[in-house]
């Protein structure tokens, strides 16, 4: 069904990941012409490629130019905000994604996230390098309410930790249809209401039009006292300039910001000097089962294509993800 395969690797990846990738595409196209590259300027001799799998590189759009019998696309990644920036959803190909391929990884970022300021972990590190001996009563996490905002596969594996520590989930999501692990599911015009009381808000969106600016001053403004808000979606949903002067008032207990609007952040950025602020440099969704996960990924699209002509985890045109 398809014969010319591009893989488009930073070299970095390449290096820990291409034998796998060899082997496993080797193994799904064994009759396929297979090549690895890691620039762009690698990219010759690609008249006949009809698949491309690659990760969001930001010379996505110049390797998809100089194929012109491409058929399909298939993003390792989860997220697709690439293929809307560059206009790639016009193409005459199926593009597909690797849905839910670092959920759990990200939702155990967000349970550590939790406990880091819940348990006053920060704190105790601060104290460490002082040789201070100074003791806090802990907060309990069980019975207190979490609103996660997003329920694709990375908000469900969220919900489903968060449901085993014993919080109470309040779910926002486009659709607001019942869900597991999750115990009031509310549609995104009622997320005001869904922070109201939350101790806790898990933002995992996608970022489109729709999402630009989500979570700004009135929803934060909604948060119960001394709240921890985490960030794993994609920079620009989270208003920093909101969060900033609630986290400085201590109205909010920290914030965990693993996406920003510039990566890297730049290092000028009041965020880096903010004691109650966990900033990660975009790792959450990092995960050494990641690639083998991706590849089984493409290996249920390959399969259903095959078998029906129709993608088993598309990119949704119409919804911008």
């Amino acid at each position: 069904m398809f014969g010319d395969i591009l893989v488009l690797l930073p070299e970095h990846a390449a290096k820990v990941h291409g034998d796998l990738i060899r082997s496993e595409l080797r193994r799904l196209l064994p009759e396929a012409r297979l090549r690895i590259v890691c620039d762009e300027q690698s990219l010759t001799d690609s008249a006949d490629v009809d698949v491309i799998v690659a990760p969001q590189v930001p010379w996505l759009h110049r390797a998809i130019a100089a194929c012109p019998g491409l058929r399909w696309l298939h993003l390792l990644t989860a997220g697709a905000e690439l293929v809307f920036e560059a206009g790639l959803q016009n193409g005459a190909y199926w593009i597909s994604k690797s849905s839910g391929v670092n959920a759990p990884a990200v939702a155990e970022y967000v349970i550590a996230a939790i406990l880091y300021f819940s348990k006053r972990l920060d704190i105790f590190a601060q104290q460490q390098q002082r040789r201070e001996w100074r003791r806090y009563w802990l907060d309990e996490l069980a019975g207190k309410q979490i609103t996660i905002l997003g329920l694709g596969s990375i908000g469900l594996e969220i919900a489903k930790r968060a449901s085993a520590i014993g919080f109470r989930t309040v779910g926002v999501s486009r659709k607001a249809t019942p869900v597991p692990w999750v115990d009031v599911v509310l549609p995104g015009s009622s997320l005001v209401a869904a922070v109201n009381g939350s101790a806790v808000l898990a933002v995992a969106v996608p970022l489109t039009p729709q999402t630009r600016g989500l979570v700004g001053a009135s929803v934060l403004g909604s948060l119960e006292p001394g709240a921890i808000v985490i960030d794993v979606s994609r920079g620009g949903v989270l208003v920093h300039d909101d969060l900033i002067p609630l986290l400085t008032e201590g109205r909010l207990r920290g914030a965990a910001l693993d996406v920003f609007d510039k990566e890297p952040l730049p290092r000028d950025s009041e965020l880096w000097r903010m004691p109650n602020v966990l900033v990660t440099p975009h790792v959450a969704g990092t995960t050494d089962l990641f690639m083998e996960r991706a590849l089984r990924v493409f290996a249920r699209n390959l399969k259903s294509l095959t078998e029906n002509n129709r993608l088993a985890t598309p990119v949704d045109l119409d919804a911008g993800y």
